[in-house]
């Protein structure tokens, strides 16, 4: 009981300090851009809202870190407590962390998002899927048909009364219904790497959940392409009948932002056919096997020399393996952003081609990963939790929690099937349905698209929030399944 009165009184401490700060910046005069040197004397200036970031990086990392010691002394996963202490402080609450310094911590997301994947591509072993691919097909395909059948049937019958959409045809509700079930059907890598990780996780059900959830959000992303750039024009072409015009398609990222969206004016010109931006803003129209082509395959390259780097250095360096590891992961961000890759596959790929190529090798750098693996998802799941909007999940909770209990019940269904059709067999078989509640990164991001693709729309916006309001849910409830699960396997190890 003392230890819980010290870590609340820490982080009672912590806010009222950040506070003070903060308070003492605003009565220096010092405007938010300007950086204020030893002197007194202005310096330079700044984007609004990029000091305040570095002050509210700091309330996040050590806040979360405290929260998450909270929970584990309560028996709960400490990421969940790092979800909490972001939604705390978070705009919609406390609003100590404000959406303009969500933003400007967008890089250190990134860096974050690499890592989470590079982590799991040293947990995913060739020999594993080669002996199980069985498994890791059947429970992706039975999850993922189940839960997009389930809510788009569900979500074509709500729009309308809940006055969520104002279409008259069909057509385009099934188009938004099944964009819906899409960000519905997706889970979280991130959530699924940091329970591992905290539980010290090893056995059937961590690999086969590990395999599954990586192999079911990389499908669909590729599903979510294919839809928006077959229904975006569909959807324009109806706005347009009223008056409105929708760019055709954008580019998708798995993490917790959208990078990048296409410009307003690549509305103009052929409607078919996906956009990318260029460097200047320019809207570049693609093919769409040419966009999936360099957007996946390019991120399947990329991976690969970006693993070979990794062999290399660590063969004929190995020396400062946290800072190379860093720096590693900012390249890859950073790449990823420049050339329209995906970080998630890029990492992965890299992490997946070191533990089965270089095993051995492999060992000091995913021990390295490891060690900075705490203040990497104390940072990146506060910031997920100072992006849940507590007015959207109180003004939409009726449609979320149906659509939540649907998709339960098609998560259970979908699991029971995999099991049966692959022969997974007990205790890993039983809870492996456990891996598919939890929604991050990649949900966020494909939620954003509809809502970017569609500026100004209100359909969009509902749409949005709707989806924003379900994944509130089950970022708060999904680690908590997910280590039950893993307990109750008895595959835990702490």
């Amino acid at each position: 009981m003392m230890r819980l009165a010290r870590i609340f009184l820490a982080v009672g401490a912590l806010l009222i300090f950040v506070h003070l700060v903060r308070a003492l910046a605003a009565m220096s005069g010092a405007g938010e851009g300007q950086f204020t040197d030893a002197l007194g004397d202005v310096a330079s200036e700044l984007p609004p809202g990029l000091m305040g970031s570095g002050t509210s990086l700091g309330l996040l990392l050590l806040g979360s870190w405290l929260f998450g010691r909270l929970f584990k002394a309560a028996g709960l996963p400490k990421i969940s407590g790092y979800l909490v202490f972001g939604l705390i402080v978070g705009p919609s609450a406390l609003a100590m962390v404000s959406r303009e310094h969500v933003l400007h911590l967008g890089l250190v997301n990134d860096l974050a998002i690499a890592l989470i994947a590079l982590t799991a591509g040293g947990e995913m072993h060739l020999s594993f899927l080669r002996k199980h691919y069985r498994t890791v097909l059947a429970f992706t395909a039975s999850v993922t048909t189940l839960v997009l059948a389930g809510v788009t049937i569900a979500m074509f019958f709500i729009m309308r009364p809940m006055e969520l959409v104002d279409f008259e045809s069909v057509t385009p509700m099934i188009i938004v219904a099944l964009m819906v079930a899409l960000v519905a059907a997706s889970g979280s890598p991130a959530v699924v790497i940091a329970v591992i990780t905290e539980m010290k996780a090893r056995g059937p059900l961590t690999q086969t959940a590990l395999s599954v959830i990586v192999c079911l959000d990389l499908v669909l992303i590729v599903l979510f392409a294919l839809v928006i750039s077959i229904g975006g024009p569909i959807l324009r072409d109806l706005d347009a009948e009223k008056g409105a015009t929708t760019p055709a398609a954008v580019h998708l990222d798995a993490g917790a932002d959208v990078s990048h969206t296409a410009a307003a004016e690549a509305a103009e010109g052929d409607p078919e056919r996906p956009v990318a931006i260029a460097d200047d803003g320019a809207p570049v129209r693609q093919s769409l096997p040419v966009y999936i082509a360099i957007h996946l395959g390019g991120s399947l390259v990329v991976g690969a020399v970006v693993g070979l780097f990794l062999a290399w250095y660590v063969h004929a360096v190995n020396a400062h393996l946290d800072i190379f590891v860093v720096l590693t992961c900012f390249g890859i961000a950073l790449l990823s952003g420049a050339l329209g890759l995906e970080p998630l596959i890029v990492a992965l790929v890299a992490g997946m081609l070191m533990q089965n190529v270089w095993p051995e090798s492999s060992e000091p750098l995913f021990g390295s990963v490891e060690q900075l693996s705490l203040p990497v998802y104390c940072v990146f799941f506060a910031l997920a939790g100072a992006k849940v909007d507590l007015g959207v999940l109180s003004d939409l909770w009726m449609a979320a929690a149906l659509l939540v209990g649907l998709r339960a019940l098609m998560i259970a269904i979908g699991s029971h099937a995999g099991r049966k059709i692959s022969g997974l067999e007990d205790p890993a078989g039983k809870w492996v349905w456990t891996c598919f509640v939890s929604q991050a990164g990649v949900s966020l991001a494909l939620a954003s698209v509809i809502q970017r693709s569609f500026p100004g729309q209100p359909f969009a916006d509902n749409i949005f929030n709707l989806t924003l309001a379900m994944i509130a849910i089950h970022e708060l409830v999904g680690p908590i399944l997910f280590k039950l699960g893993l307990t109750r396997a008895g595959e835990t190890n702490v």
